[in-house]
């Protein structure tokens, strides 16, 4: 039997727990739209309502969880989808509460991880797919139009790459 050769998405020899910025797309599990619904024009022009359905409701709880246990990072910005999320993660390298040990250039990859244990445990199912993409904010440019990308996801919503 030949199984599919996994890509591996990180950057080889990168040091994901140095300080930086990160721009993380988690999906849920075969993209099920199972986190939130969207609504546009709901009586403000053009301005997108995001409501989220109780697995929604647990993903925020464990992003707020996150930004209250660690020192050393912040989920500076999200947005839940119905069947993704988008976040803005800043990793002080150089201080605060580590992550859950392993590997020291695994900081990220263990954030991620310890985030979909928590959320599937208190949903008891799993709700994400296997890895997330990641892309790392080298300048404040990069850091704005990923920022500016998370607040208008919900209005491009019905031409997002992940809508289904």
């Amino acid at each position: 039997m030949n199984n599919p050769k996994r890509k591996y998405t990180r950057l080889k020899d990168f040091n994901y727990s140095q300080s930086g910025v990160y721009f993380v797309t988690l999906c849920t599990l075969n993209r099920q739209n199972i986190l939130s619904t969207i609504s546009v024009g709901g009586g403000v022009i053009d301005a997108p309502s995001v409501e989220l359905s109780d697995y929604g409701k647990i993903a925020d709880t464990v992003i707020s969880n996150i930004n209250q246990t660690y020192d050393n990072i912040q989920i500076s910005k999200y947005v839940i989808m119905p069947n993704h999320l988008h976040l803005l993660i800043e990793i002080d390298g150089a201080s605060g509460t580590p992550p859950p040990t392993t590997a020291a250039n695994n900081a990220l990859s263990l954030l991620i991880s310890t985030f979909k244990r928590f959320s599937n445990r208190q949903a008891n199912t799993d709700l994400w797919q296997r890895g997330f993409y990641d892309r790392i904010i080298r300048d404040n440019n990069e850091y704005l139009a990923a920022w500016q990308y998370i607040d208008t996801n919900p209005l491009k919503w019905s031409l997002d790459e992940y809508f289904k």
